[in-house]
């Protein structure tokens, strides 16, 4: 049995993240959040990326159900594991 997407979305038009139990649709659940396991200690913080963007994440989490946070800090993490050391850059740049 498919479970439909929450469409959702606040006042600004972007989709608004479900609440921790959604709720108990004739008897069956339909979504709850993961538990929240940290090994580390965590921040909150904000970018502003273009709308696309954030609609493209909130998109690939959902196809993977995944929050868009886990996938966010993931991809943020290969980013800068596979960055070129700043050392490594002003090597190759022009004196």
């Amino acid at each position: 049995m498919a479970i439909a997407r929450d469409s959702r979305v606040d006042a600004r038009g972007n989709p608004s993240a479900p609440s921790t139990i959604d709720a108990f649709v004739l008897g069956t659940v339909c979504r709850m959040a993961r538990p929240k396991v940290h090994h580390e200690q965590r921040i909150t913080t904000a970018f502003r990326v273009p709308k696309d963007l954030h609609a493209r994440l909130h998109e690939a989490a959902a196809d993977r159900d995944l929050s868009a946070n886990y996938l966010a800090v993931k991809a943020l993490e290969e980013f800068l594991d596979n960055l070129v050391p700043a050392d490594e850059l002003r090597l190759t740049r022009a004196s």
